[in-house]
């Protein structure tokens, strides 16, 4: 954990595995020392003067700040299994766009306690000076006190998490002493038997304050929550989250408020009174005075520390372009402005001012059930209980925001504050301020069942629609039958009727020619082959499926280990996200000497980088889309012209005034390449640019370890892939430069349904030198049912998945000319394979050929068609003579594709 001293670098991008550190219960400290402020000493007079007894007053009490804070805490383990700040995880939720709504409405908010806190603060300060130098209150000592309140909170700020948890353990064991120093003189004064004579409320008086008390403690904490739970390791038990944050907000916050409520018996006005210090203070003897004002002051503090942390995160949140330690001074400047306005306006100001933070709390209660409803939905998609509903990174989240919105109109119309009150706002509902709850409720059942909605008309899409088909039920003519009916021995299916791969098709069901087979059905002549049907004499095999000796189409499925790579939806198309930079190639027979100089038998210019992934994915049939920036510049029109040329759409549009950047290559007579990088627009690839893209279920999000290495684009692209959700393939090539997984690739590992490195990189990743352990060690660290594969060169690959043993693919022989673009070739080939039901090692057999097919062309986008992968696979040709004829050929073009459904 970072120190006093310590500068938090880290602004909003999820903590990665290897910076989280602290247990659970450091929160307890965190959260005990936030609600030591003198405002719930308020709250009890507040339930003394609307009639509570004192059983009622002390059980509404527990019952209310428990819950309130069962809320905080829920809402603090989102924070940390996403590793990110409170108005940041919630985009996933509501959609970059849309979550900006709510991060205004948490800015407001927190900004707004904090001035209160502060103030609240300053006057115990003047109090201060007073009792210990006699200076008397008046404006110039107010704005003094305010300025050092705001400084302590602003260094705070600007050191960052570390400091504040150091801060809040220490002020919860200092501060908490004092106030059992103090709170034991204060229940002196307590006329005892007039607290007993009291008599009690009715249920409904309760109630309604049970909701007022609920709303001002843990609701107004509950957008500054996940905060700090975001560097807790994911190993942290959610239950333990919970009971922590709870236990450590509702204790002293029930201390204080019954405190509150046995002291309104003597100090009269206090639940109404502008500056609790004084009427509180004025009971207790003089050698007490100033502990109590440390008290009160620190409590302050405390509570105002998170606010201004939590303030500074939020404006990241929110789009501005700045650090997160500057981010503080913006806070401070406007605290200081409100809080003098404040203080010198005091009379009659105070109360309105917490009605309306109050009030903005109805957004904040429905963002909060959001998020929880966001918790359910990933938990069910992790466990495969259906529950997807459209892509993390679009702009809008449809379904989040009906359920934000939502939320928010049923908490306005039903609360009742000094400032406003709602048209529904009647009865126990407006007078309890129970809107919130019921902004919360509403929103997260909302927003989880418009996710529900998706997901199930998502698979209904992805299936067919249809019922069963009954027995002895003609198949209309064209009528397609869907993957979930099965057809009946008696049901006749028409010549035009196509069946889906996975219809089961009984004994004495005719399947005529022309209609789709599935696997293990007999195909007549003329029929299309799918994979895993057998091929009889005039069957036709679709290109780019491999067989085997027999005359079988290969397996789709196999329980082979290499198993399945964790995609919630077919891939249905690659999206690159990082660079495309200008290839310089020169080939020469051996490399010069250092400060000589050589002649280069040939020369290449051409799109490389995520350029080579996309262009070969494209000839073999897989639509593709780079996600990153293109200048305008002479490399930069370059890049736009090769991406239109192989019809692969640029998410993102050119940046005017930029270039993009190169790459110099000099290839050896051997094919052994060596690279001198030059970086352009492409590595400073930011969050506006990102907030652009829109994905789509089955996308197959690719990054390679060059893009997370920038300085720029690297901790950007970062945060954004901890966004993406189940229904994405997360694909990482770490490069040359990827090194250990100690750097930018590490927090990224756990997210990864498909790793793949070459020999070296693996090693470099693992410090592991022999492949098959490189690639059992990166498996291990995968996402579940995740692949790791490391390539070998002309020996094929190793193919591995979590807890299986690796399994050696053997290649192919090539006659090697350039291996530049080998492995991205390598990496397409296996995603066009995957994407049509290919299990991991099925995928890295068909890649191993394209692969060896590319090496025997020239230059980095050299990735062949699916007629020469497939004549190499039948044997028509040697991969050696397919590479001679693709490379003496016309350049390959993207060749148009029709996913199977």
């Amino acid at each position: 954990m970072a120190g006093l001293t310590r500068i938090e670098q880290r602004g909003i991008q999820a903590v990665p595995p290897d910076e989280r550190h602290g247990r659970a219960r450091d929160l307890f400290g965190v959260w005990f020392a936030a609600n030591l402020g003198l405002l719930a000493v308020v709250f009890g007079a507040i339930l003394a003067a609307m009639g509570l007894d004192l059983v009622q007053a002390v059980l509404t009490t527990v019952v209310a700040s428990t819950a309130s804070f069962l809320l905080v805490g829920a809402v603090s383990v989102a924070g940390q299994r996403a590793g990110m700040p409170a108005l940041v995880l919630s985009r996933r939720a509501l959609g970059r766009a849309g979550n900006l709504v709510a991060a205004a409405v948490g800015w407001v908010s927190v900004l707004g306690w904090e001035v209160v806190t502060s103030v609240i603060g300053a006057w115990a300060l003047v109090g201060v000076a007073h009792a210990a130098f006699g200076v008397r209150a008046g404006p110039a000592i107010d704005a003094a006190a305010l300025g050092v309140m705001i400084g302590a909170s602003l260094v705070l700020g600007v050191l960052g998490h570390g400091a504040i948890v150091r801060f809040q353990r220490l002020a919860a064991i200092g501060f908490g002493l004092l106030t059992v120093a103090v709170l034991p003189v204060l229940l002196l004064h307590v006329d005892v038997a007039r607290v007993a004579a009291a008599p009690p409320a009715s249920l409904r008086t309760v109630l309604v304050a049970g909701g007022v008390l609920a709303a001002g403690t843990g609701i107004s904490w509950v957008n500054l929550a996940p905060d700090y739970s975001r560097y807790l390791p994911r190993h942290e038990r959610a239950r333990s989250i919970v009971g922590w944050v709870t236990c450590g907000a509702a204790l002293p916050t029930a201390v204080l408020v019954v405190t509150g409520y046995l002291l309104s018996t003597e100090v009269h006005g206090l639940a109404t009174s502008l500056d609790p210090i004084g009427p509180v203070g004025a009971v207790l003897p003089a050698w007490l005075s100033m502990p109590f004002l440390l008290v009160a002051a620190g409590g302050m503090l405390a509570e105002s520390d998170l606010a201004c942390y939590s303030s500074g995160l939020t404006l990241l949140a929110l789009g501005v372009r700045i650090r997160r330690s500057r981010t503080v001074l913006v806070d401070g400047a406007v605290v200081c402005g409100a809080g003098l306005w404040l203080m010198v306006g005091r009379a009659g100001f105070l109360s309105p001012f917490e009605s309306f933070l109050t009030l903005l709390a109805t957004g904040l209660t429905a963002w909060a059930g959001v998020v929880l409803a966001d918790m359910v939905r990933a938990t069910r998609a992790a466990t495969g209980r259906r529950a997807g509903g459209g892509a993390t990174t679009r702009a809008l989240n449809v379904p989040g925001l009906a359920g934000f919105a939502a939320g928010s109109a049923v908490a306005l119309t039903t609360t009742m504050s000094p400032l406003y009150t709602g048209p529904l706002a009647r009865g126990l509902v407006g007078d309890g301020s129970f809107g919130f709850g019921l902004g919360l409720v509403v929103a997260a059942v909302v927003s989880l069942a418009g996710w529900e909605l998706g997901a199930v008309v998502t698979a209904h899409r992805r299936s067919g629609a249809g019922a069963p088909v009954p027995s002895g039920a003609p198949v209309p003519s064209g009528a397609p039958v869907p993957s979930d009916a099965p057809v009946p021995s008696d049901a006749p299916v028409p010549s035009d009727a196509p069946v889906p791969s996975d219809a089961p098709v009984p004994p004495g069901a005719t399947v005529p020619p022309g209609a789709t087979v599935p696997p293990g059905a007999p195909v007549p002549p003329g029929a299309t082959v799918p994979p895993g049907a057998p091929v009889p004499p005039g069957a036709t095999v679709p290109p780019g499926i491999p067989g085997d000796a027999t005359g079988r189409a290969a397996p789709t499925r196999s329980a082979a280990p290499g198993g399945r790579v964790p995609a919630a939806a077919p891939v249905n198309r690659l999206v690159v996200v990082g660079s495309i930079l200008l290839d310089i190639l020169v080939h020469v027979e051996a490399l010069p000497s250092r400060g000589g100089d050589v002649i280069a038998s040939d020369r290449t210019l051409a799109s490389g980088g995520g350029f080579n992934v996309l262009s070969a994915a494209a000839r073999l049939g897989l639509p593709g889309a780079y996600a990153g920036l293109i200048g305008d510049g002479a490399f930069g029109r370059q890049v736009a012209r090769d991406l239109e040329v192989s019809g692969i759409r640029s998410l993102v549009p050119p940046v005017t005034g930029e270039d993009t950047g190169f790459t110099v290559g000099i290839v050896e007579a051997g094919g052994e390449r060596t690279f001198l990088t030059a970086p352009g627009i492409e590595s400073r690839l930011d969050a506006a640019a990102l907030d652009r893209i829109v994905l789509e279920v089955g996308d197959a999000v690719y990054v390679s370890g060059y893009d997370l290495l920038y300085p720029v684009a690297g901790p950007v692209i970062a945060s954004w892939l901890h966004e993406l959700g189940p229904e994405h393939l997360l694909v990482v090539d770490p490069g040359p430069l990827g090194g250990s997984l100690d750097g930018p690739l590490g927090p990224v590992l756990g997210r990864v349904g498909l790793f793949s490195a070459n020999e070296r990189e693996a090693a470099g990743c693992t410090g592991e030198r022999i492949p098959a352990a490189a690639a059992a060690a990166l498996a291990g660290q995968l996402a579940p049912g995740g692949v790791a594969v490391v390539r070998v060169g002309p020996a094929g690959c190793w193919v591995a998945r979590p807890g299986a043993t690796p399994v050696h693919v053997p290649g192919h022989p090539a006659a090697t000319v350039d291996t530049t673009g080998a492995g991205d070739v390598h990496v397409a080939a296996m995603l066009v394979r995957l994407a049509v039901g290919d299990d991991a090692v099925a995928a890295a057999r068909f890649a191993n050929v394209a692969a060896a097919l590319s090496v025997g062309r020239r230059g980095g986008a050299s990735g062949p068609g699916p007629e020469a992968v497939a004549a190499a696979i039948a044997g028509s040709g040697s991969v050696a003579a397919a590479g001679a004829a693709a490379a003496s050929g016309p350049e390959p073009r993207p060749s148009p594709r029709s996913w199977p459904r």
